[in-house]
């Protein structure tokens, strides 16, 4: 975020921000995805990091399983 902000000095807005991986349920119908919460609190603290240094930060969104229905419904 540094990098880019201090290329183009415009305030930054991230989206579909995430970790694409293969979820295996456990035997009583979770998934384990600890790893998934480590991804987004690291870019979430990385975000906060940009932020203390002066980045202009307008918004965050992280990628969603919905995000795949609106992808399918570009003509």
């Amino acid at each position: 975020m540094n990098t880019l902000y201090d290329r183009y000095q415009k305030p930054l807005f991230l989206v579909e921000n995430g970790l694409g991986a293969h979820d295996v349920l456990t035997e009583d119908g979770q998934v384990n995805d600890d790893y998934r919460i480590d991804y987004l609190r690291e870019h979430i603290i990385a975000m906060h990091d940009a932020m203390e240094d002066g980045v202009p930060l307008m918004g965050y969104t992280p990628w969603g399983c919905i995000d795949l229905v609106a992808a399918l419904q570009v003509k």
